[in-house]
């Protein structure tokens, strides 16, 4: 398990699973010194009220999905992501996380239709909404592109 980093990230976890919301975010942020910049005028654009959808890659594993979800939730609370059902065991993402299972075949998805549901039900209540449609991680190698 130490290969896999499990140990490190239940340290981490257990550093910042009392906080909620943002501030578990930012916990979890700085515990694996993330720093970005986000221009400030890009934040202003996003819709004060009504649904939107957010579509994301995330090339970097779950971090990016925190980092999405932390600058989404200080511009709108009411923001949520559709998201692998195991995110959703972590308490305090609980409440931001539509969870579908990225694990089924097409076309047994049985495990995903509520969390599809409730999604549609979260834009149609004038909610945003993130979607990772890859539903997994897409990375790329590293190669000479001259």
């Amino acid at each position: 398990m130490k290969v896999l980093k499990i140990s490190t990230l239940n340290k981490i976890y257990n550093r910042n699973k009392h906080l909620s919301e943002v501030d578990f975010l930012n916990g979890i942020l700085g515990d694996f010194q993330i720093k970005f910049e986000i221009p400030e005028e890009d934040l202003k654009r996003l819709p004060k009220d009504g649904a939107y959808i957010t579509v994301s890659n995330h090339p970097l594993g779950g971090i990016d999905g925190i980092l999405l979800l932390k600058l989404m939730l200080e511009q709108r609370k009411d923001f949520k992501i559709i998201a692998n059902f195991l995110l959703h065991r972590i308490a305090p993402l609980k409440p931001y996380i539509m969870p579908v299972n990225p694990f089924e075949d097409r076309k047994d998805a049985k495990s995903s239709v509520a969390g599809f549901k409730n999604a549609i039900l979260h834009l149609r209540e004038g909610h945003p909404l993130g979607i990772f449609p890859a539903g997994e991680v897409s990375t790329i190698a590293m190669v000479n592109w001259w």
